[in-house]
């Protein structure tokens, strides 16, 4: 399955709350790598990661795929 992903979200809730990767995670409630794999577009992570950043950032999780 191609996970490819919006990160825009992520990115600017990071940008206007100005924090840290390691920050953002304890606050999502997921690990350094599955972000950095999200960020860089890996795919090699749970859709379960997506749903807790969606939750934390109060960001809908359908926000975070692409229409191709």
């Amino acid at each position: 399955m191609n996970k490819e992903v919006n990160i825009e979200p992520i990115e600017t809730y990071m940008r206007k709350n100005l924090l840290s990767r390691t920050q953002f995670c304890k606050r999502c409630g997921i690990s350094i790598s599955t972000l950095n794999k999200i960020l860089c577009g890996d795919g090699n992570y749970r859709l379960n990661a997506l749903l807790k950043i969606s939750r934390a950032i109060d960001v809908p999780f359908t926000d975070f795929f692409k229409v191709v």
